[in-house]
């Protein structure tokens, strides 16, 4: 087939007019259209006794051609000189094919027999040898290939449904961008399970772990494998923009609305416009990061604002904070083993699940500097890719002499995570100050640092603004680290945050909020 990036549609449709214009085909363009599938029209091309070069161009430029067997279709020379055209175009250029049999036995077709094959019989007359066995060869083959019989549905709603979808997933193929995520497919078959597809009722799931664990990466491979199924879906995170909380909740609805109808700019008066738009609406949602119950309670408040078969998936850290909106099906997601980490590792390294001859030692350090975090496991494997012997060993001691085991937790931090960092001297009460950390500065520290990871600060690059900003620096930074940046004002405190007592030099730690007025 040629590549995607010279076709000019996705879908060529061969129908009889008369017999499914203004039903079948009609109701399966609307399916085609809320899947943004591109699909050929030919209401402007004037009917001719012979086709025209146009339409040949266009079949040859599909990406898939969907043909309509009906009552009547034999009996227009047009659509069987389409259908060896597409007979040709799958032959020659693999182009896929899907036939659908629209109240017509598909043995009738393929032999020309029966009622369809008496129309068949009558266009026949007076044509050449070598047109008849053309047309009789393409009906025979392409009602050979697999498709759809409306005999075998309940309804041609669904029907059409189904090949929407069928068509969707041949078009855009689930992306394989989380292959190198080791055990993903365990977690989604999991997720889908616990989502229960086989039942027409919304459903309303948790996913939670603590940080690093790779909980959003595992919501955006589920929201891939599963959005071809809905029109109106979104994948969504968001924070508190604005102080007033009903204006806050208004610009969720507003942001929310937008993305999941695909329309811009929504505007609403007043809230509750989630539960009006879409209670009759399948759609598939997915929260990612929440840690307000307030956007839980705006934007997916209860699970009947949602059509039937809708599925919502709310991310987060706190487990409580899906308690207490009732979420009671929660996949709880932790680190992986040490077996596991080590085949992450080695995927984003080496590209498979284990090092090549003459790696394993090195690939077994490498891989304990990353520990079981996901993310530092991508970091360091993929400092690693394509690196000889030679360069392994060079690398690995860099790690080991230059802190890199907190360069990788810090450069994996967003924007706002960067704004902090901490450095906890090997020995020091951790369990205590984490909690400290976690409740002041509310990001996550990654704990099991030795002294020989604190040099990262030394190597930072300080190219954020430093106005504003809250940073745990260690004492012997501060002088370096004023002179840069001309800072005149410093304001230290501690826990309690009632006292501003500089601690610079006493403790193993210090909060510094840097403002333009003040002393140092």
């Amino acid at each position: 087939m040629k590549s995607s990036s010279s076709q000019s549609y996705d879908v060529f449709p061969n129908f009889r007019g008369e017999d499914v214009r203004h039903s079948l085909v009609s109701h399966l363009r609307k399916e085609l259209d809320r899947k943004f599938i591109n699909t050929f029209n030919d209401n402007r091309i004037e009917r001719s006794r012979k086709i025209t070069p146009e339409l040949l161009l266009a079949i040859e430029n599909s990406r898939i051609s969907l043909v309509v067997f009906s009552k009547n279709y034999a009996s227009s020379t047009w659509c069987l000189d389409e259908l060896v055209k597409i007979q040709e175009c799958y032959e020659k250029l693999d182009q896929m094919v899907i036939p659908i049999f629209y109240k017509v036995d598909p043995s009738h077709v393929r032999k020309q027999t029966g009622e369809f094959g008496m129309v068949f019989g009558e266009t026949c007359k007076g044509r050449t040898e070598n047109e008849k066995r053309k047309w009789m060869r393409a009906l025979a083959e392409v009602a050979h290939l697999a498709g759809e019989d409306l005999r075998n549905w309940r309804s041609e709603a669904e029907m059409l449904e189904n090949i929407a979808k069928d068509v969707s997933n041949k078009l855009f193929p689930p992306s394989n961008n989380f292959s190198d995520f080791v055990g993903i497919e365990a977690h989604i078959e999991a997720l889908i399970s616990m989502l229960r597809f086989d039942s027409k009722k919304a459903r309303m799931i948790g996913i939670c772990g603590p940080s690093e664990t790779g909980k959003t990466t595992i919501g955006r491979a589920l929201y891939s494998r599963l959005k071809s199924d809905f029109h109106h879906r979104a994948f969504v995170a968001y924070k508190r923009k604005i102080r007033s909380d009903y204006d806050q909740k208004l610009y969720w609805e507003e942001q929310f609305l937008s993305e999941i109808l695909c329309q811009k700019d929504i505007k609403i008066e007043e809230c509750g416009a989630v539960e009006q738009r879409l209670k009759h609406t399948k759609v598939l949602i997915v929260l990612d990061d929440v840690d307000d119950i307030e956007l839980l309670k705006t934007l997916v408040g209860r699970i009947r604002w949602f059509g039937s078969e809708s599925k919502i998936v709310v991310i987060t850290q706190k487990r409580e904070l899906l308690k207490a909106h009732n979420i009671a099906h929660v996949y709880e997601v932790g680190f992986p083993s040490e077996e596991l980490a080590h085949q992450m590792f080695c995927r984003y390294a080496f590209g498979k699940n284990s090092p090549p001859h003459g790696f394993n030692e090195l690939a077994d350090e490498a891989a304990k500097i990353a520990g079981n975090r996901p993310k530092a496991l991508k970091y360091v494997g993929s400092s690693f890719r394509r690196l000889d012997k030679e360069q392994w060993v060079k690398m690995l001691s860099e790690f080991r002499s230059n802190g890199n085991k907190l360069k990788i937790s810090y450069d994996e931090l967003d924007g706002k995570g960067q704004d902090y960092v901490a450095c906890l001297t090997n020995g020091s009460n951790s369990q205590v100050k984490a909690e400290w950390i976690h409740l002041a500065l509310g990001v996550s520290i990654l704990l099991n640092i030795r002294s020989d990871g604190t040099t990262i600060l030394k190597h930072l690059s300080y190219n954020r603004s430093m106005a504003q900003q809250a940073k745990i620096w260690w004492y012997e930074n501060l002088e370096r680290v004023c002179k840069k940046y001309n800072i005149c004002g410093i304001d230290s405190s501690t826990n309690g945050g009632g006292k501003k007592v500089c601690y610079v030099g006493i403790y193993p730690y210090v909060l510094i909020q840097y403002r333009i007025a003040g002393r140092y």
